[in-house]
């Protein structure tokens, strides 16, 4: 450097100059550039959230096994309080040619079994499709088949969203056409997502190791 006074040469760490004994003046330091603004995750054509993160889709055939499996358990549960109660109706269809209450017990017996499946199908779902799926991911037969139910980010879904869900998945199944395109979906979708997954954003994916960074 050199004195802006004198002229004299000095070394850059100098304070003051060797030969006029004049403060040194610096020139002032370039302002340091703002950081980035922050960028939201981009988005796909669909209008829906790009995964910020790179994550390990589960095949359509995992999610097929572990549906199949969930409500064989179903099945397993049901059919045993099903013959039961058809015992009792059958025993309570022969003291109904004895007497008139008998005959009511019948029928109601009838109408228990009638109403006995969708009732344990509801109530398992709410266990093990909201439940357990909420406190760990996955649920019984999606666990034997590894696989677990995430958001964009990897994380656990809360209560709420499965609800919702559940409720689109159910709701769907009541249109013939667009409940079987629900469950096709995955086929040919590129986040390998059902429609009622697309409705809360949810992905199902392979684990453990699902979730990888760029």
């Amino acid at each position: 450097m050199f004195c802006t006074r004198c002229g004299a040469s000095f070394p850059d760490n100098s304070t003051f100059c060797p030969s006029c004994g004049s403060p040194v003046q610096r020139p002032p330091a370039a302002p340091q550039p703002f950081p980035p603004p922050f960028q939201p995750a981009p988005y796909g054509g669909s209008g829906m959230a790009v995964p910020p993160m790179s994550l390990d889709y589960a095949s359509w055939g995992s999610r097929v096994v572990g549906y199949l499996i969930d409500n064989l358990i179903v099945l397993a549960v049901a059919i045993p309080i099903a013959l039961v109660a058809g015992v009792l109706g059958t025993g309570a269809a022969a003291v109904g040619s004895l007497s008139r209450f008998g005959g009511n017990a019948f029928g109601s017996s009838c109408c228990c079994v009638l109403l006995l499946f969708p009732i344990i199908q509801i109530a398992f779902g709410i266990y093990n499709r909201i439940y357990l799926v909420a406190q760990r991911g996955y649920s019984i037969g999606q666990g034997v088949a590894k696989i677990k139910v995430v958001d964009a980010f990897g994380n656990l879904l809360p209560s709420s969203t499965l609800w919702l869900r559940l409720l689109v998945q159910v709701l769907l199944g009541f249109v013939p056409i667009v409940g079987i395109l629900d469950l096709l979906w995955p086929l040919w979708d590129d986040r390998k997502q059902t429609l009622h997954d697309k409705a809360v954003s949810s992905y199902v994916i392979n684990w453990p190791q699902a979730v990888a960074m760029p």
